[in-house]
């Protein structure tokens, strides 16, 4: 609620409060949630390289659980910080492999972060040039471990 009424500095206070807790209790599904609300604010305050430290935190538990939804909503802001950076080959990947996922098992995203993702993947699509369209496909094709493994490389 904090995150999305804007105050990032009570967000983030509250969300690392409670990921010490989920930490010390061994509880990762809310553990890779919190991970993914602090992935948040850093990509607000662009601290680029602290939201790609926790949205690769919640990325791996979300894998390791077999989470398609929670995978699929990573992957998207995983496409949503590269597009931060201007990083658009892999931005367009990254949501392709993102809409692929959730096209394959009907998942939704966390509709508190991506409201708006709909148009924001036909946005994309419409500014694809011939170069991008071929990292679309890509990212459409790809199989979800390469997706995941594409989306925790750094220095892209």
């Amino acid at each position: 609620m904090l995150l999305q009424q804007g105050d990032l500095k009570a967000a983030r206070a509250r969300l690392e409060e409670a990921l010490k807790l989920q930490q010390q209790l061994e509880h990762r599904w809310p553990a890779a949630l919190t991970h993914f609300g602090l992935g948040q604010v850093f990509l607000r305050q662009c601290q680029f390289d602290n939201a790609r430290i926790h949205y690769g935190e919640s990325l791996t538990v979300f894998a390791e659980l077999a989470s398609k939804q929670g995978i699929a909503t990573c992957l998207a802001a995983f496409a949503e910080l590269a597009e931060e950076q201007q990083q658009m080959a892999r931005a367009v990947r990254l949501y392709a492999a993102a809409d692929a996922l959730r096209e394959l098992v009907g998942v939704f995203l966390q509709d508190a972060y991506f409201i708006g993702y709909d148009k924001k993947i036909a946005a994309v699509r419409t500014r694809l040039d011939r170069n991008l369209s071929r990292e679309w496909a890509q990212g459409h094709t790809m199989p979800l471990d390469q997706a995941v493994s594409d989306a925790l490389q750094t220095g892209l």
